[in-house]
Order: C-alpha cells, then structure tokens, then sequence
C-alpha cells in the first residue's frame, strides 16, 4: 500500500485512479483476510502431496543457505557490476507515437477522410496573440511573412492564415497611399481591360471609391460579413487578448520553423507532438521520484515492524535490487524503457517487498514452517505472474510494457529473497 500510496500522489489522471484503486483494493483485501476468510476455511485441510513434495524441498535448502553468505553474496556483487555497465546505455523513450501502435487499418482510413476534408496538419499551428485586434494583426503579419519564406524555401508546403481575408490597417493604408499616388491609374488600367475585352467604365466604381475611401476594414466588420464564419475559425478570443491561429500544412523542417518564429513576440508555434512528449517526460521524472518516495516509506514502516535496521534492510533488500536488474537488462536488450516501465517499477517494488518480508519473518523457523512458507510465496510469484504477466503476450506496446516489467520483476522478487539472509544474524530474531 506504501508503494501504490506513492502513485496516487501523481497529478497524471488515470495513474493517479490506478493507485487510489490499488491501496483502496489491496485494504480491502487485507480486511477481508483478517475477518471473513478465517470463517471460511474448513476446521480441518488435508496438505496436497506436491505442496508438501515442494515445502520438503524448499524448506531444507532455504535452512541450508543461511550458512552460506558468501554464496549469496555473489548475486548482489554481480548484479551491481552489470549495472555499472549496462545502465549508462539506458534509453528514455518518451515519444508517444513509437510508445502506442494505431490500427494500420484505421489509420489509413483516417489519412484517407483528412486528405478529402482538409489536409492541414492539425497537430501544428502558429498562434499570434495581442492585446487588441490591432496589435494581434500586426504579429499576424510578421507570421505570414516569416512563413512565407519558408514555403519559397522549401520548408512548408502551405498555410492557411487570417492574412488572407484581414490586414493590419497600417499596411492596408500603406497600400491604399501606392496605389493612389499614381494619378493617372484610373486610365491606365481602364485602357488595359478595354484591350483585353471589358466594357469601358466597368471600374469606375473602384475608382471613386479609391479616391473617398472607406475606413480600414476590421475584425468586427468581417465578423459581421459573410466571411464572418471563416474568419471567426481563424480567432482565439483569450479573455482581455486575442489571438490568430495559422494552419500549417506539409512542414518539412519543424526545427526551421520553429527558428523563425522564435523571436516574433507575443507568437507560439504549437507542435503537438513535442508537447505531449514533454508532458510524457515530465510524469515519467515525477514517477521515478515517487518510486523514490515510495522507498522511503516502505523503509519507514519496516522500521517500525522491525525495530532494527538490519532486519528492516534485509527485507526490502531484494525488492532494491529488483529494478536494478529490469533496467540493466532492459539497456542490455537495446529496449527504450518509457513512463509505463517506471509505473510497472513502482507496483513491482510494492508487490515484491513481501517475499523479503517472508523470508526475514520465517528465518527462525524450522524447516517445516519454512518450506510451507516458501511454498506460499511460490503460488502468490505464479498468480501474480499469470494476472500481469499475461499483458506481456498483448499486441499493445504499452500493455506489453507493463506485462514484461511486472512478470519478470514479480519472478525476480522472489528469486532475489533469499539474498535477505546475508544481513540477517545467525542468532538475530526478528
């Protein structure tokens, strides 16, 4: 419960459930134990024979290792010296894409529904805030230029921006002053439609209006437009400010992109892809200090059973050493572990802590007591391994992930226990 304690602490929805549900669950289960069970068991029970074959082989062995510390030391020493080697080669992965594996049906039918409706990549936009309509445009403007040059470049295929229905009212006055210091352009371009086929006149219209012009136009007048829908799909009203979204489509270089427009103030390149990878890192970083945390606490209470730090460290030894071992081999394996494999690493140290508990509790007794014990602790590593082990087999990487770290690390827990005698004294009770 320490262990799952930890997990419930963790602000990532869905982590956070699992451990409140697993220390909530595993309460029950104890008071179930304690109160319901024993009036449940027959008065009397026959020992199955391969139970009693397996006590009469475990128990006399386990006896027998007491003595031979320097045996047990072995695994430690070898553990330790792998892991020095093998995990500075440990690998992150914190992308999510290469973490889940889509339907390859669906997602060809999904590629095949944005092709028709939209080919904009809606994992990735430019935002331009301002204070006002006024200064929200004029960052807008410095956007669409900056990717303007990138489309020339060769580093975005297009976009798709409010520039196209709505300039900043000093350039649309900076473009109203061009074209009226030409005096003679009303003939000019009159002269050049009537040769290519226009009536005479047909921009007269124009023409007066260029010279009383209407003020610039803003955002409320195209809102109040036609236009207004696609225009009003193009804003972000955030609260006292606003802001333009530009769609991107075809970005070839993110790194360019996100190079231009890093200076642009007020301006944000959203790349979803990036940002929710950086969400995986952080809630994998803030697990493995709850991991830590974790250990602490179970230290704390095994102190409190125990009343001696020889005692309380030789049952929580193994459940140590059991995740120096999953992630050496892990680096070993060339396997890029992820957040999944640091949650798998907090139940493990949960659930495995109690075979060192076992073994400490049941040093002291003869070999009868001690083989039923450790037949006990067999049927509890089997069940755990059938009920998480089996994720391991799923076709799902991140389900593969849990079943492969809980498994093994479940299979290793119980292994690894009988290295809790080498800190126990011969004479020492518990």
């Amino acid at each position: 419960m320490a262990s799952f304690a930890g997990l419930a602490w963790t602000s990532f929805r869905g982590f956070r459930e699992l451990g409140w549900f697993a220390v909530l669950g595993v309460a029950g289960a104890l008071v179930a134990s304690l109160f319901l069970l024993p009036d449940l068991l027959p008065r009397r029970s026959r020992i199955q024979p391969v139970s009693a074959g397996l006590a009469n082989v475990l128990g006399p062995w386990l006896v027998a290792m007491r003595s031979k510390r320097k045996v047990l030391a072995v695994a430690p020493v070898a553990i330790l010296v792998v892991a020095a080697f093998a995990l500075p080669k440990l690998e992150w992965n914190d992308d999510l894409s290469r973490i889940s594996s889509p339907d390859p049906v669906l997602q060809a039918e999904d590629n095949r529904v944005r092709e028709r409706v939209s080919n904009f990549d809606p994992g990735r936009f430019v935002i331009a805030a301002g204070d006002d309509d006024a200064a929200m445009l004029e960052h807008n403007e410095q956007v669409h230029a900056r990717l303007t040059e990138l489309i020339g470049a060769g580093k975005l295929d297009g976009m798709r921006s409010l520039h196209a229905l709505l300039w900043p009212a000093a350039l649309q006055r900076r473009n109203l002053d061009v074209l009226r210091a030409s005096a003679d352009l009303p003939q000019r371009l009159d002269a050049a439609f009537t040769r290519e086929g226009f009536r005479p006149g047909t921009f007269a219209p124009f023409f007066d209006a260029l010279a009383s012009p209407p003020p610039p136009l803003d955002l409320a007048t195209l809102r109040a437009s036609a236009l207004g829908p696609i225009a009003s799909s193009l804003v972000l009203n955030l609260g006292d400010r606003v802001a333009a979204i530009t769609y991107l489509r075809g970005v070839r270089d993110v790194d360019a992109v996100r190079a231009a427009l890093d200076d642009l103030p007020d301006v944000t390149f959203f790349e979803q892809r990036t940002f929710l990878n950086e969400i995986f890192a952080h809630f994998r970083n803030q697990t493995l200090r709850l991991v830590v945390a974790g250990t602490f606490l179970v230290c704390a209470l095994l102190l409190v059973r125990y009343c001696h730090w020889r005692s309380a460290t030789a049952a929580f030894l193994p459940a140590l050493l059991v995740p120096v071992v999953l992630l050496s081999g892990f680096a070993l394996a060339g396997v890029q572990t992820n957040l999944l494999h640091a949650v798998s690493l907090l139940m493990v140290m949960g659930m495995g802590v109690d075979y060192g508990i076992f073994i400490v509790d049941c040093a002291r007794e003869d070999e009868e007591e001690v083989g039923a014990t450790l037949v006990s602790c067999l049927l509890c590593c089997l069940t755990t391994i059938l009920s998480f082990g089996t994720l391991a087999i799923s076709s799902q990487p991140p389900l593969r992930a849990i079943g492969i770290t809980t498994g093994a690390g479940v299979a290793l827990s119980l292994v690894l226990a009988p290295i809790s005698l080498l800190l126990l004294k011969v004479k020492q009770r518990v």
